[in-house]
């Protein structure tokens, strides 16, 4: 499993370790099977395909976390 989080001071997601979702006020989560994002330590929800992830008016593709 990958594990990315937001970093607000530079508008970008970090890969970090599972420890950090705990803090994480948006992450994203990859494994082999599909693509997760973890939004205010909610329980994480599917990431569909082709859609965006916009965080901070900041656009991300899904497949950067592939």
């Amino acid at each position: 499993m990958r594990v990315w989080s937001f970093n607000p001071n530079t508008c970008r997601f970090d890969r970090v370790g599972r420890a950090a979702l705990a803090e994480a006020d948006v992450a994203v989560i990859s494994d082999d099977s599909d693509v997760q994002v973890v939004r205010d330590h909610a329980q994480p929800t599917r990431w569909p395909s082709g859609e965006p992830l916009v965080v901070a008016g900041v656009e991300f593709d899904r497949e950067l976390f592939e």
